[in-house]
């Protein structure tokens, strides 16, 4: 199997078993992707897109729709009035909890699947593959 068919499937399968075991009511998998990936002390709306390979008007979409569920406020910047940028609020970062507490969940289920001497191993090259793939995500075209 090549790379490129390897990480395809590896999307596909992650993406099968965050939305089969994530449980949040009428949510889409991007606003769960979106509100994985906002800090606590907020991000620009930029910078946001590009973490979730999306357009900004698409992001800007999907943040407005977060917002009138009222799990983010978005905030203009006083600097630089072309900035805005998104802040989780007490809902947002409620719902943020639980979705980490399930991401661990399908984590632990990962773990004990994997054979103990393995699993630092998996661990740093799963890592190693992240910070590759993050950085193809950022770099310019």
């Amino acid at each position: 199997m090549r790379y490129g068919e390897l990480l395809n499937s590896l999307l596909i399968n992650l993406h099968g078993v965050f939305k089969k075991n994530i449980m949040l009511d009428n949510v889409s998998f991007q606003k769960i992707t979106a509100l994985s990936v906002i800090p606590i002390d907020g991000i620009e709306m930029s910078p946001l897109s590009i973490r979730l390979g999306i357009d900004n008007s698409t992001a800007t979409r999907l943040i407005i729709g977060m917002e009138k569920i009222g799990w983010v406020n978005r905030v203009t910047s006083k600097i630089d009035k072309r900035v805005t940028q998104v802040f989780l609020t007490e809902k947002g970062i409620d719902i943020q909890i639980d979705l980490e507490k399930q991401i661990d969940a399908i984590g632990e289920e990962v773990a004990v699947q994997i054979d103990p001497l393995d699993r630092q191993k998996i661990i740093d090259n799963v890592s190693n593959l992240n910070w590759i793939l993050l950085r193809l995500s950022i770099r310019k075209k």
